[in-house]
């Protein structure tokens, strides 16, 4: 398969650091329009892109940026600090007295699986502080299809999921620490959409039931019993796919950021490499990065340093909503200066440099 990253390398000092592309869009919860002000996916003030509740369901956002009941760390589930970046999401995975209630998580893969490829797939999960029961499993589903049912109960794995890859992972009990769910699976092909749930027909038997209402106070903050989890960093990568470093002092393209002419729009199929700069960004917070943007050489010079510069800050904007700190990211311009191609599409580019 292509290498998604294209590095030229001018020269070299190893971070022994490898990356390759993740297959879910978004998946650390860190690219939203603005700062949610509202808890649930599916109220339209919470601009979370790429993700998506698959019924009436209503997964949440929480946001370091936030105020309230979707603030972090302190929210109207529990406290905790998401696994990285600055964001995690909500999920009632089981409730009572209603005992069919349900949310879910779905997103769109980047692109769909190849048959016969292997792939991990990897998430963290947190039972948050107020829940006051729990799950076995949490369950994964991989489908060709888009799904959605209109209710508030499960999703029907017989009626819904055709061709479809299952999955589940053992939860383990704890509202202290994150847990990384690491799940090995060959595709069937074709599979498009990601769903993450509890689609079991969970019950609990009255004895346990009555043992958590006595442990219950007047004061609890949470009238329904719920068993609450926390998402974050979700990952899909192909196994054993070639993968490339990102490297200090070592100034590198990204294989899809190129722009439309007189354009400094980030095309949407440049955000998984993105996201991948910016992960190692995250992991690495000693780094600085320095962004140099280009144009062709239609136009005249000083029109192009600028389209050039609003270019390197289009990106810089970009990476900073995927959890970047502004002050790590310098830009520059460079308008037509330093042409790599008689096509003039490969000179409307950005190159990098970690420092």
């Amino acid at each position: 398969m292509k290498l998604l990253i294209t590095l030229y390398v001018f020269y070299f000092f190893s971070l022994n650091k490898v990356v390759c592309q993740n297959l879910v869009p978004n998946g650390s919860f860190e690219e939203t329009f603005r700062c949610p002000n509202s808890i649930t996916l599916l109220n339209t003030k919470v601009p979370l892109k790429n993700w998506y509740s698959p019924s009436f369901g209503t997964p949440d956002l929480f946001h370091l940026c936030s105020k309230g009941s979707n603030s972090i760390p302190k929210n109207f589930m529990g406290e905790s600090y998401p696994y990285n970046g600055n964001a995690y999401v909500g999920l009632c995975l089981y409730k009572l007295p209603e005992k069919t209630y349900r949310e879910y998580l779905a997103v769109k893969l980047l692109q769909p699986l190849r048959r016969g490829i292997e792939y991990e797939l990897k998430f963290y999960y947190k039972l948050s502080s107020f829940s006051r029961t729990q799950i076995d499993s949490i369950q994964v589903v991989l489908t060709p299809d888009s799904v959605f049912l209109q209710s508030y109960g499960i999703i029907d794995k017989s009626k819904f999921f055709h061709n479809a890859l299952m999955m589940k992972t053992e939860t383990k009990f704890d509202r202290e620490n994150w847990k990384c769910s690491h799940l090995d699976f060959t595709a069937k092909g074709n599979e498009r959409y990601l769903y993450i749930g509890n689609f079991d027909q969970t019950d609990i038997s009255q004895s346990e039931y009555d043992q958590i209402l006595k442990q219950m106070t007047p004061s609890s903050d949470m009238v329904d019993i719920v068993a609450y989890y926390y998402f974050d960093a979700i990952e899909l990568i192909e196994k054993g796919k070639e993968i490339q470093e990102f490297s200090k002092g070592v100034k590198f393209q990204l294989e899809k950021v190129y722009f439309d002419f007189d354009s400094f729009f980030v095309k949407p199929d440049a955000q998984g490499e993105l996201n991948l700069l910016a992960q190692f960004m995250i992991e690495n917070p000693e780094l600085k990065l320095t962004i140099n943007g280009y144009a062709d050489n239609v136009g005249n010079r000083q029109h192009n340093i600028r389209l050039s510069l609003l270019r390197s800050k289009a990106i810089k904007d970009c990476l900073v909503k995927l959890g970047v700190e502004e002050e790590r990211i310098q830009v520059e311009g460079y308008g037509s200066s330093n042409n790599v191609s008689i096509e003039n599409s490969l000179n409307r580019r950005a190159e990098f440099l970690l420092n």
